[in-house]
């Protein structure tokens, strides 16, 4: 009878751990579709945005389409970089070697400065910036010159008051650069993405030199809300 007796508290213990199981599996599955939605949500709405305004700084379908697919891989490879860590973080320094790739191996793309880690919302505003930021460079920039260097500086202020992330894009060895040549669509969302989505401040220089874009956000890096 005893044995029976815990037959059955056995039997009853076992289900019991099973039900709790099966309801903490339908809590995480709800809350990975939810997360999902929700980064799906932002894609579209970054895409959407992305070609409302390609579309109105394209003077035709062909050029339309080349700018509107070269800002969707780069999207797609700043999703790439988030996917590797699992959609925790990446570093400032792997977007930049992303542009380094794109060049061709040429080596005319350099990375100094503190290591920076970017949250996933930050990341890709960050990505599609230097995105631009390599575009103008290649169409009117240094990069359009066999001689052209591109240097990526970022600089962590940590003072006590307003602590900031420093980032600078400096072009050499181009050909010079006229103001008017440049501010065109790619040089209207670099300003708005650094002021809109990420709280700060983006100034140019034209230089003899060369461009000179100095980027400063508010750190630490605090999202209004997660992707």
């Amino acid at each position: 009878m005893q044995q029976g007796g815990n037959t059955e508290r056995l039997a009853q213990s076992i289900s019991a751990r099973l039900e709790r199981q099966q309801i903490e599996d339908r809590v995480a599955r709800a809350g990975l579709l939810n997360e999902l939605n929700h980064r799906v949500k932002n894609t579209l709405a970054t895409v959407q945005a992305m070609a409302a305004l390609t579309a109105n700084s394209s003077e035709s379908l062909p050029a339309f389409r080349r700018s509107f697919d070269a800002r969707l891989h780069a999207l797609s490879h700043a999703h790439d970089a988030l996917t590797r860590t699992e959609w925790v973080s990446t570093q400032l320094a792997d977007l930049v070697e992303q542009l380094r790739e794109q060049d061709a191996g040429l080596h005319r793309i350099t990375f100094k400065g503190d290591p920076i880690t970017l949250e996933p919302r930050t990341s890709l505003t960050f990505s599609m910036v230097l995105h631009e930021l390599m575009a103008n460079a290649v169409q009117h920039g240094a990069l359009s010159s066999a001689a052209g260097r591109v240097t990526v500086t970022s600089r962590l202020n940590t003072g006590p008051h307003s602590p900031a992330l420093s980032v600078e894009w400096t072009e050499t060895g181009g050909p010079p650069v006229v103001a008017s040549t440049v501010k065109g669509f790619g040089f209207k969302l670099i300003s708005r993405s650094v002021e809109r989505e990420l709280k700060g401040k983006a100034e140019v220089e034209f230089l003899n030199t060369g461009i000179v874009w100095s980027m400063l956000i508010p750190w630490p890096d605090k999202p209004e809300s997660d992707l």
